[in-house]
């Protein structure tokens, strides 16, 4: 529908004057992101109800569409990234992998990934609002096997640590975040390599 593609301008709007500090000026920057956090919010929320009215793949389809992220089906379907489309799939079918790319998924709503039995991979890239608490969210609830992170500048060194917590991880790919160094990398990478000995990993820490 129309209020998700707006709700992707409001995003990269939101990006935006992130970016544009100093001409907006401080009162109306904080009001701007005051604004933004509290629409975030609401996308992000859990609906209890729902889930138990559609089941926990379809709940959390929705909320990942809603955010703009997309899914893969566990029945080689291929992805589904247009909420309009999830009219189509039918109501047994299981997430197999989220790629999230520019969207607008928080860490709020990382509870709408319990139930899904299928789920093995996923792909976080420039998601502004997730923090480290996705990652201890991840690492306490869910099983995965495959996990890229990238470009999520709320990421500090925690939350690449609570990545090595998740179970059954075969393959971590990590690329850049703002706010990790240099020598930050140097630490974390060390660190990694000996919590996850059977894991491939992957530093993509250049771009």
């Amino acid at each position: 529908p129309a209020i998700f593609a707006y709700k992707r301008q409001l995003l990269l709007l939101a990006e935006a004057a992130a970016g544009a500090g100093d001409r907006l000026g401080p009162g109306l920057l904080q009001q701007s992101r005051g604004y933004f956090a509290w629409l975030v919010g609401v996308w992000n929320k859990v609906d209890r109800d729902r889930i138990k009215q559609v089941g926990p793949d379809r709940a959390c389809a929705e909320w990942l569409l809603r955010n703009g992220a997309s899914v893969v089906w566990a029945d080689d379907r291929g992805a589904t990234s247009d909420y309009n489309q999830l009219g189509g799939v039918p109501p047994d079918q299981r997430i197999q992998e989220i790629l999230a790319d520019t969207a607008s998924l928080s860490s709020a709503g990382f509870p709408h990934l319990l139930g899904l039995s299928r789920l093995s991979s996923m792909r976080l890239k420039n998601c502004p609002y997730l923090d480290d608490s996705a990652f201890t969210y991840l690492a306490d609830h869910c099983r995965l096997e495959r996990l890229f992170v990238s470009q999520c500048p709320q990421v500090t060194p925690k939350g690449v640590l609570e990545m090595a917590r998740i179970e059954g991880l075969r393959h971590l790919r990590l690329g850049q975040m703002a706010s990790l160094g240099a020598s930050d990398w140097a630490r974390l990478s060390e660190q990694l390599v000996s919590k996850l000995p059977k894991c491939q990993l992957e530093f993509e820490t250049g771009g």
